[in-house]
């Protein structure tokens, strides 16, 4: 079998083409424009004696060619087919080395069917000195690229060797274009060898070029590799910009290909940065773009990376759907490689199913096709998922076997990320395999490649991975220096975010925070694991709670909400070039406010947040072992408590038992979730008020309805209940009220909205079965009784000072009303809709009928809410699961109550599943009267109000009076 560096020579040396009758004289100044079509060549000759030069430039404008020249006796001496595509110049720029005459052929280049080019000969004849440089300069030029196209180590070496030969004569020559063409191949080939900080290097500089030559589709480009060296190095704030650019310069130059591209490097950003929403809104505008064209296998690949963005929210079921789709395609079109790829993503869909054992088939029928393929790199990847696949299944031997020859292929590769993420992946097998002195050296070497490259998401995986390994060898001091630097790389990177990717970016490092609570816990400081736990937790709400008022974050807010619908358009990049200048401020005020950054501490918590009459209950749920923290303004302890699965799973079993109405069965369940996460703080719990930070499935549960062990009677009966998304949240709440402006009326009340013609969302919450997500609501069912308790609850307070807004006047328009502001007490009695994939897109139901009963829209979604601003001691949420949404591990429930208490609300009343809309009306009733007439504090209200409900026989069952809970300031 040849070498690499003879099928180099090979490809320099082809055998002579047969002559062609067509064949045109070339001559000094000629210009003309020929068509191509098929496999048909254009071919000329030129006379030439040794030391002639032959200069001629044909130049493509949406017809991609390629150029040959061959000598008398018919060897190929020159290829020009640079890296420009179907845009720019082919030069031919070569000395003769023996006299005689010289054939040139012009082909279409693979991927064209028929199209024109334009040819101009420069220069015919003797050479010059200037010539004889211009010429090498293009020897060493045509050397890369011949080198470059191989796709092989071998290949590369001689490209990145032969690149700056000729980048330097072209800049020596003056020649911008093709020091920009050079510069880019060079980084091309040096990211091909995982050299992804010199690649940008070259990127970046060519960019600049092609921006000064207005050459806007060479410039999308390279903006398009700039933005995936900096995705690579751990940078995806900056990578998404240059990803932006290019897609805006593709737009421009109505370039759908290259749009649809874009669109799809955005989505996978997305994947990696955890943000699934904004990666299924990409897909989905590239997915008609690339069906447009016919371009089937592309459209596989969309539907593939739908596919993958869908396993990342963890529907595995839409995600299988979708690879089975891609996989026909792909089968139908015979796209071996894609084939193996979704065959692996299929294996994957298992994996996340927790099935490990129906996986591997999946990867075994991949990794059989590409090794078919001789598709190396792709061999490394699918054997690292095998491994992983075998490695839960405890088959640690065979993980490791497979995971080892992944090392070598990576490394034959020189592809240097995936060698240190095969080495990380390693460290872990050998490490649950028992061994963690044997995982140390491939952990040290993975992060030490990770730093190497830049690439600091991956370095701050690695440190954790390492940090596990110290603390199973008994170095439990290194661990916890270890994992802290890991920590401190991912605060580093979440801090350069956006606010609204914070959260999403945390939650994938969230497995970090629980081992390091963990490992605090075991090093007896559960002060430190208490301070590790608000680290964790509610992170971008409280960002969001710090800069609520400032005008960087009112402005970043406004523009973003008008991004929800212009995403992805043309229109959106003036909209996005503000956001980037109001992101820069808003980050100089964070560096200079440490309120910004630092989350409370202890002692604050205790001497200034918590009054002699509550007391603090923190949960972390751990994968094997869970903790609670009991906290007072005199006392701070600890203790542990049973797994995630098993405290999750008991969560689960009560909830699903409420609609049942099995008080037996409820109370039982109750009292074994009680004994998990209640029994070990039981003594502790003498105050009054109990504020409560959960986690997990323990957020759709509402403390009030759960006994104290021993006790038959909930703890409604004896403590006010008050949800907190951390402890933090509570000072920052706090440090907003002075600046509040105190309500000049009493209650606005929204309730009885007119459905009537509403386009109904996909999920609506009231109704969405979970054996059967995919049914879509037709009809929006009325809410009678909400009008009920909107006038019951208006007679408590002077007519004058309330606005009661029902049936049509129940509308968006008037929820976004500024004079809302002036409002004590803002109540919404109607539908709740979660959209679990977009939480901005949740929203509370209103009228879809004006007055004069013309169609509206009627969602008050989150994007509104955040725009607002409240002046209210309360809002009031009176619909089915207002105080669900997205579970983002660390955030907490996303969805709209932070809405409400970024809009300026202390606190907020919302339901944590279907409520009755005759028993809530009950509820509201007496919760507004024991607020309003007896003058309670709405904690004590609320409290009083599921008590009395509770005393009647047929409210007594707690699915009617425990649904609603408070989350915000207690006092």
């Amino acid at each position: 079998m040849p070498t690499p560096l003879r099928r180099l020579l090979l490809l320099l040396t082809l055998a002579a083409a047969p002559a062609y009758p067509q064949a045109e004289p070339l001559r000094v100044g000629m210009e003309q424009e020929r068509p191509l079509k098929g496999t048909t060549p254009a071919v000329f000759t030129a006379k030439l004696s040794q030391g002639d030069i032959l200069h001629a430039i044909i130049t493509q404008s949406g017809t991609d060619v390629a150029a040959t020249l061959r000598d008398p006796a018919g060897q190929t001496v020159f290829i020009a087919d640079a890296n420009n595509g179907a845009y720019g110049p082919e030069t031919i720029a070569y000395i003769a080395a023996a006299p005689g005459e010289y054939r040139l052929e012009i082909r279409l280049g693979a991927a064209a069917t028929a199209g024109p080019f334009s040819l101009r000969v420069e220069a015919l004849g003797s050479a010059s000195p200037a010539q004889r440089d211009l010429a090498a300069a293009f020897a060493h030029f045509a050397a890369a690229e011949a080198g470059r196209r191989l796709r092989t180590p071998a290949g590369r070496d001689t490209a990145i060797a032969k690149y700056p030969l000729a980048l330097t004569a072209f800049t020596a020559a003056g020649d911008r274009y093709h020091q920009a063409i050079t510069r880019l191949s060079l980084g091309l080939a040096l990211a091909n060898s995982s050299q992804f900080r010199p690649a940008l290097d070259h990127f970046e500089p060519a960019a600049q070029i092609f921006a000064s030559l207005g050459d806007q589709r060479r410039l999308a480009v390279a903006r398009n590799t700039i933005g995936g060296m900096f995705e690579v190095l751990g940078d995806p704030i900056r990578s998404r910009d240059s990803y932006q650019l290019a897609l805006n310069a593709h737009r421009a130059n109505a370039d759908r290909a290259g749009e649809a591209l874009l669109l799809s490097n955005l989505g996978i950003l997305e994947v990696t940065l955890g943000n699934y929403p904004a990666a299924l809104s990409n897909y989905r505008l590239a997915l008609p773009i690339v069906a447009a064209t016919g371009d089937r296998r592309r459209e596989a690949l969309m539907r593939h990376n739908l596919a993958v963005t869908h396993l990342g929210l963890g529907d595995a079921v839409e995600a299988g759907t979708l690879l089975k789709a891609a996989l026909a395609t792909r089968l139908a079109v015979s796209d071996s490689r894609g084939v193996a790829d979704s065959l692996g993503a299929l294996g994957a869909v298992q994996l996340v199913s927790n099935q490990p054992a129906a996986a591997i088939p999946f990867f075994e029928q991949s990794l059989t096709l590409v090794i078919a393929n001789g598709d190396k790199r792709s061999e490394a990847q699918i054997r690292r998922s095998l491994g992983e696949a075998l490695k839960r299944l405890g088959r640690y031997a065979e993980a490791e076997q497979h995971q080892k020859t992944a090392l070598a292929l990576s490394r034959a590769a020189q592809d240097r990320r995936h060698t240190a993420i095969v080495l990380e992946s390693l460290a872990d097998t050998v490490l649950l395999a028992g061994d963690p002195a044997r995982a140390l050296p491939f952990a040290e070497t993975a992060l030490a490649e990770f730093r190497a490259i830049f690439d600091r998401s991956s370095e701050a995986r690695a440190a954790a991975t390492l940090a596990r390994i110290r603390a199973a060898l008994g170095d439990l001091a290194a661990a916890r220096s270890q994992i802290e630097a890991s920590l401190q790389i991912s605060e580093t990177i979440r801090g350069e975010a956006a606010v609204q990717d914070r959260g999403l970016y945390l939650a994938a490092r969230h497995d970090s925070y629980e081992f390091y609570i963990g490992l605090l816990m075991q090093l007896r400081d559960p002060a430190a694991a208490f301070a590790v736990s608000e680290r964790a937790r509610a992170r971008s709400l409280l960002d969001m709670l710090a800069e609520a008022r400032s005008e960087p974050a009112a402005r970043i807010n406004f523009i973003a909400s008008q991004l929800v619908a212009r995403y992805g358009r043309p229109e959106a990049q003036p909209l996005l070039d503000q956001l980037r200048e109001l992101e820069s401020a808003r980050r100089k005020t964070e560096e200079s406010n440490p309120r910004y950054t630092n989350t409370i501490a202890l002692p604050r918590l205790q001497n200034e947040l918590l009054d002699a009459g509550s007391v603090l209950l923190e949960y972390s749920l751990g994968a094997e072992r869970s903790f609670v923290w009991v906290i007072s303004n005199t006392d701070f302890r600890s203790f542990t408590l049973p797994p995630r699965a098993v405290i999750d799973a008991q969560a689960q079993a009560l909830l699903t038992l409420l609609p049942k109405h099995d008080a037996p069965a409820i109370a039982a369940a109750a009292r074994a979730l009680s004994d998990s996460i209640l029994a070990p703080v039981a003594p502790f719990l003498t105050a009054g008020r109990i504020l409560i930070v959960s986690d997990g499935a323990l957020q759709r549960v509402p403390f009030a309805m759960l006994p104290l062990p021993g006790r038959a009677e909930p703890l409604v009966t004896t403590h006010e209940t008050v949800s907190l998304p951390s402890a933090s949240t509570i000072a920052l709440l706090r440090a907003e009220s002075p600046s509040h402006k105190p309500p000049t009326k009493s209650i606005a009340i929204f309730a009885d909205p007119v459905f009537t013609g509403a386009p109904a969302p996909f999920r609506m919450l009231e109704h969405l079965q979970p054996e059967a997500p995919s049914i879509s609501v037709r009809t929006i069912p009325s809410l009678p009784f909400t009008r009920r308790e909107a006038e019951s609850i208006v007679r408590l307070t002077p007519k004058p000072t309330t606005l009661l807004a029902l049936g049509t006047k129940a509308s968006r328009a008037a929820a976004l009303d500024p004079g809302l502001a002036d409002y004590r007490f803002i109540h919404f009695a109607t539908h709740g809709y979660l959209d679990p994939e977009r939480p901005s897109l949740s929203a509370l139901l209103l009228s879809f009928r004006n007055e004069k009963n013309e169609p509206e829209d009627g969602y008050l979604r989150v994007s509104d809410i955040y725009n607002l601003h409240f002046n209210a001691d309360l809002v009031v949420l009176s619909a089915c699961q207002t105080g669900l949404g997205r579970d983002v591990r660390g955030e907490g429930l996303v969805g709209l109550p932070r809405a409400f208490l970024y809009a300026g609300a202390p606190r907020v009343v919302v339901s944590l599943w279907n409520v009755s809309d005759q028993a809530t009306a009950e509820l509201m009733t007496i919760f507004y009267r024991r607020m309003l007439k007896d003058r309670l504090r709405p904690a004590a209200a609320l409290r009083q109000a599921q008590l009395d409900l509770r005393k009647q026989s047929r409210w007594a069952s707690p699915f009617y009076w425990a649904a609603f809970i408070q989350q915000g300031e207690w006092r």
